[in-house]
């Protein structure tokens, strides 16, 4: 309570007008001791505000102007700008600046906002401490109950990073390593962590009195634990977001969908509920990671068609669809001739039966084949749907193919090596015949796997996206390779 009274605190202005004579105008500018802003407005209420922002404005040109040079972190394949703090700190508000007011010929307010860098110094190491003791905190409680316990404190750590408007440095109890700026290395500890959800569905329903509202029943897992920390939604325009608890949740569509097996992206996100300036921070540079799914619909939707004798002895053809967006339709009346009516008419000029084919918009899986009489009876049936025969992976690799960020593959290649199910490395030497290996591609900025490669000489199948890799030098340049062998 202490700590989090602190972070209040620090968002707290504090406003002192002093008379003349108490300080100086001079001294203030030209001292050396200060950090200063000026502002004007017809108010002292509108000058105030606008020498604030002068002065944030300053002291992050004074902090870039000397940290430039300190904010790559080159060994983890990261180049990080120090122009983003930049914009970040003229968010800020800081502790102890006081105001120096006098009015001008044109009846105007000027007001001189200033922070002595003593202050500012000491702030900013109070800011550090916090945020330092907050991820210790969090490293602590993932080594005892595990990440998903431990993820909401490094979030609220990561948020708590936007006081300070220079970084923090931290060196990482759990891996080892230091970092030049915390707020890197807990983005990254939190995008990681929404990236490995699993999101399956569990059952999809729609209430026949509205039909265009599609509720989907999901199953949310962290590497096949539940978990009631994230919010997620649909990417789409106004789609509210749903919190999930204990691993369960429902969302929502407001539209039928045009086909049976639909991969939708939805947004995660860190639930994040606390009324303190922590929520501005949240709203503004809150992490959000994108997942497509795949929904099947093949439960509600329904594809069909009928005919009907009309007097002249020809046919009407009608689609019957059910929970089904419809864009097309394309009839095939197995002479050759065709229709995109949506309602369409022919008549068997030969008497014979024949294959009448419908299908919706476009798509292979909606396709619906009967063998029909001259009077509209139907002798045969054939539907068509988007099933497909997938190869059966090794488990160890099928395994590996679920793991979706750098630190928890790695951790599960260890594993595997443990057991003597496989040999791995960094390094394509190490293999006496790396046409034998697997390659896992990862993407060193994002810490993501982006790539599953098959064993191969020249070609490679990348299994994650189902392509052939000709030349993995130039598909994958500046990329990273973790290489492994199947026991």
């Amino acid at each position: 309570m202490k700590k989090f009274l602190l972070a209040l605190f620090y968002f707290t202005i504090v406003v002192r007008i002093f008379p003349q004579g108490k300080i100086s105008e001079r001294e203030i500018k030209l001292s050396g001791k200060y950090y200063w802003g000026e502002g004007i407005g017809a108010t002292a209420q509108d000058a105030q505000k606008d020498a604030l922002l002068n002065l944030q404005y300053k002291i992050s040109v004074t902090i870039s102007a000397s940290s430039s040079s300190q904010m790559s972190e080159n060994s983890q394949g990261i180049q990080s700008s120090f122009s983003k703090n930049i914009r970040m700190f003229s968010t800020l508000k800081l502790k102890g600046v006081e105001y120096f007011q006098k009015e001008r010929s044109d009846k105007k307010i000027q007001v001189d906002a200033y922070l002595s860098k003593e202050k500012y110094k000491k702030l900013i190491t109070e800011i550090s401490n916090d945020v330092i003791d907050r991820v210790k905190l969090a490293e602590k409680k993932e080594r005892e109950e595990g990440l998903i316990s431990a993820i909401p404190l490094y979030y609220r750590a990561y948020l708590n990073t936007f006081y300070s408007p220079e970084p923090i440095p931290y060196n990482s109890v759990t891996y080892h390593q230091d970092y030049n700026n915390v707020r890197f290395f807990l983005a990254t500890k939190v995008r990681s962590y929404l990236t490995e959800l699993t999101i399956t569905q569990d059952s999809i329903s729609v209430d026949p009195s509205t039909p265009d509202l599609i509720t989907i029943f999901l199953n949310v897992t962290y590497l096949k634990a539940n978990v009631s920390n994230v919010e997620i939604a649909f990417n789409l325009p106004g789609n509210p977001k749903q919190r999930v608890e204990k691993g369960r949740t429902k969302i929502f569509l407001y539209s039928q969908p045009s086909n049976i097996f639909t991969d939708y992206e939805v947004n995660l996100n860190i639930l994040f509920e606390d009324n303190s300036d922590l929520e501005d921070f949240n709203k503004q540079f809150g992490i959000t990671e994108k997942q497509k799914i795949r929904l099947d619909f093949s439960r509600l939707v329904k594809f069909d068609f009928k005919a009907k004798l009309l007097p002249d002895s020809s046919l009407e053809f009608d689609p019957v669809v059910k929970n089904l967006s419809v864009s097309s339709v394309e009839w095939n009346f197995g002479s050759g001739a065709t229709s995109n009516d949506s309602k369409a008419i022919y008549r068997f000029s030969d008497g014979k039966p024949h294959k009448v084919t419908l299908v919706v918009n476009n798509l292979k899986n909606l396709k619906v084949t009967k063998l029909i009489d001259k009077t509209g009876k139907v002798l045969e049936k054939e539907v068509f749907n988007s099933a497909k025969n997938k190869v059966e992976l090794n488990p160890v690799v099928k395994e590996l193919l679920s793991r979706k960020t750098f630190d928890t593959i790695i951790e599960l290649l260890k594993n595997f090596k443990d057991q003597g199910k496989l040999l791995f490395s960094l390094h394509s030497e190490d293999f006496f015949d790396i046409a034998r290996c697997y390659g896992i591609v990862v993407d060193p900025t994002s810490r993501r796997v982006v790539a599953l490669l098959t064993p191969g000489k020249t070609k490679r199948k990348d299994i994650l996206t189902n392509t052939i890799v000709n030349d993995i030098r130039e598909k994958f340049k500046g990329k990273g390779i973790i290489w492994f062998q199947l026991n």
